[in-house]
């Protein structure tokens, strides 16, 4: 990653498709188009606590499909939707690792959520290793990653945010 952030999140309003895309060439236009908004990179120490409350803001509203959802990278996330507030997030691995709680990760996202948007009041107060007011673009920064893959480029659904199941929640 542009980055070498351990985890990267962003707020699902700041994406702006949820369709699949048919194989073919993948264009800057539809870039801009699912990433419209100038939203700069932001890049936060945040420790695993931190972490988990922001996930748990993240999924509290996740079955009315709002905008302040995280999609996120670098970690799995399993969840219970129906747990209470606060008991919903059931585990978090950061690469493979279980989220330590006292470890400080490097956390990838855009300007928008570091300065406290959607609620995500906790982010606005932490260590900011990367200035917003310096950083690229979000859109930018995704072509030129894109730009440095192999081709093709494919990528299936890894599961990185599930809900736990039915017959597990208790």
């Amino acid at each position: 990653s542009a980055t070498h952030a351990d985890i990267g999140m962003i707020n699902g309003g700041a994406i702006r498709s949820n369709r699949i895309y048919q194989e073919g060439n993948l264009t800057k236009r539809l870039i801009f188009d699912v990433l419209p908004f100038n939203n700069t990179l932001a890049v936060l120490e945040l420790t695993g606590a931190e972490i988990l409350s922001v996930l748990e803001r993240s999924v509290a509203t996740a079955e009315q499909a709002k905008g302040r959802f995280l999609q996120l990278s670098g970690l799995q996330l399993r969840y219970d939707p129906v747990a209470k507030p606060g008991e919903r997030v059931r585990q978090v691995l950061v690469g493979s690792a279980p989220l330590q709680l006292e470890h400080r990760y490097k956390v990838a996202t855009v300007d928008y959520l570091s300065q406290g948007g959607d609620g995500y009041e906790i982010l606005r107060t932490a260590k900011q290793l990367l200035p917003t007011n310096i950083s690229d673009l979000i859109n930018e920064t995704v072509i030129n990653y894109i730009a440095g893959l192999a081709k093709p480029i494919q990528q299936l659904p890894d599961g990185r945010i599930q809900t736990v199941p039915a017959q597990n929640n208790q």
